[in-house]
C-alpha cells in the first residue's frame, strides 16, 4: 500500500475490519452463537437471552438436547455466545458468517 492509499484510508472501515478480525478464527462455524444458543440469524436480543437462559438451564439439571450437542457446551461458552450477540459488530459478522442462512428465508 502505498502513501496515498495510507492517507485515503478510512477509520470507520478499520474499524469494521479490526471486529471481523476479532471474531473471524478456527471455530467461527462451531461456536458461532446463533448455532450454540439455536436460533436465527433474525432472533432479537430477547429471544437471545431467553434461549441462552434456557439451555443454561438445562444443562444445570442435566437436560439434553434432541440432539445431543448441548452436552458438548460448557456453560461460559453459552455466556460468550449472548456477549457476542450483546456487540452489534460481532453479531452483524455471526450473521454474515452463519452457516444456515437458508432457514431463515422460510
Amino acid at each position: 500500500m502505498n502513501e496515498n492509499e495510507t492517507n485515503r484510508r478510512n477509520p470507520q472501515s478499520d474499524t469494521i475490519l479490526s471486529a471481523i478480525l476479532s471474531v473471524v478464527t478456527q471455530d467461527i462455524y462451531r461456536l458461532n452463537p446463533f448455532k450454540v444458543l439455536k436460533l436465527p440469524t433474525t432472533a432479537t436480543l430477547l429471544e437471545a437471552e431467553r434461549s441462552a437462559e434456557r439451555l443454561r438451564q438445562m444443562k444445570r439439571l442435566g437436560i439434553s438436547d434432541s440432539k445431543g450437542s448441548l452436552a458438548t457446551l460448557s456453560e461460559q461458552e453459552i455466556r460468550e455466545a449472548i456477549e457476542c450477540l450483546r456487540d452489534p459488530r460481532k453479531r452483524i459478522v455471526y450473521e454474515l458468517f452463519s452457516a444456515d442462512l437458508g432457514s431463515d428465508l422460510k
